[in-house]
């Protein structure tokens, strides 16, 4: 009952997919709600003007080559890269690639053409918390300069058209509780995506009707180790025809599948038979003998009660309790409850 089941559709022509995916952990909150989304978080990115060299093994650090040698300050964190005179290129991305965990700054080599070449410093996470500025010892290492230093933005969405949140990433996992928001591209304008969370009724299903095989399973299995053969004995595989314990397991548990559950009113369905779940006999086949009492589904009925009364089909499975303190919880209970409203003082 709490697995959940999410769509994310949009009021424009493009799919909803196409600008947020959406994740809903079971249990989450049956809501639904309109999102635009207003940014996308970014990176970091600082490239540089490109540079003539054979390779990127020829030296680039020293002298009249691309880059100064000298102290190089990377990240919000302020990591400290040491360039040498005569390093290659790659050995400039392998020293600042080295330490890219603690500056959060990674650099690529770019070959734009044969012999030109551009080197690009990107953070690994998004948002305005990583953005920094190369300091004026830092950014005078690169004689060549650079072509484009693009800050990072934050991530940005509005709910319900009220509500703006901004987040440093583009997964928002924490602004409705058990939803995680998935950013992929804005939203057009005037256009909104409408998000929906509701019970995954499929699954409700499936889990129904693996419960009434495994009660008619059981159904069986009693009927196997029981049967009489023509003269009215056990057969050789009732091993438990005499049993006293399955005979009173098995008829306890046939009561309670077919028994009225207590403390449903309101009309509510209180009974297996009322969400399409009736009783009916097995006749029997070549490998099971005959078996009363087992379960057959009317899907149609179960899946009608489900979709129109979905609490009312829970209530008829599991227990219902509320507190006013978190720290009180059922640890057990039976079905034979007479009171339904409890005061509980602890002296301490």
């Amino acid at each position: 009952f709490s697995y959940r089941k999410s769509s994310v559709g949009y009021t424009g022509s493009a799919s909803g997919s196409s600008f947020m995916t959406m994740t809903a952990a079971a249990g989450a909150s049956i809501s639904s709600m309109d999102v635009t989304v207003d940014a996308l978080a970014t990176f970091n990115v600082k490239l540089t003007n490109t540079f003539a060299v054979t390779d990127a093994d020829t030296a680039v650090v020293g002298g009249a080559l691309p880059i100064n040698a000298g102290a190089l300050t990377l990240g919000a964190s302020g990591v400290t890269v040491n360039l040498a005179n005569g390093d290659t290129l790659n050995e400039v991305a392998a020293k600042i690639n080295s330490v890219k965990l603690q500056s959060n700054v990674e650099a690529s080599i770019i070959k734009v053409s044969d012999g030109n070449y551009r080197l690009s410093l990107k953070t690994l996470q998004t948002g305005t918390a990583q953005n920094y500025a190369l300091s004026g010892a830092s950014s005078a290492l690169f004689t060549m300069g650079f072509a484009s230093n693009v800050a990072a933005v934050d991530a940005q969405i509005t709910l319900d058209g009220t509500t703006v949140v901004t987040r440093h990433s583009n997964s928002f996992s924490d602004v409705v509780p058990d939803l995680t928001f998935n950013l992929i591209k804005k939203t057009d304008a005037g256009e909104k995506l409408t998000v929906d969370v509701s019970a995954d009724q499929d699954q409700l299903v499936t889990a129904i009707t693996n419960f009434a095989n495994t009660y008619n399973n059981f159904r069986v299995f009693v009927s196997q180790q029981t049967e009489l053969d023509d003269a009215g004995k056990p057969k050789d595989t009732a091993v438990l025809a005499s049993s006293s314990t399955l005979r009173s397991i098995g008829s306890r548990i046939s009561t309670e599948i077919a028994g009225i559950i207590d403390g449903i009113t309101g009309g509510d369905p209180n009974r297996l038979a009322d969400i399409g779940l009736k009783f009916t006999d097995f006749a029997g086949d070549t490998t099971n003998p005959a078996t009363r009492n087992i379960i057959e589904i009317d899907d149609a009925k179960l899946r009608s009660s489900i979709a129109s009364n979905f609490d009312a089909v829970r209530r008829v499975f599991q227990f219902d309790y509320t507190t006013d303190d978190p720290n009180i919880s059922v640890f057990s209970r039976n079905n034979s409850l007479a009171v339904s409203d409890v005061t509980l003082s602890i002296n301490t």
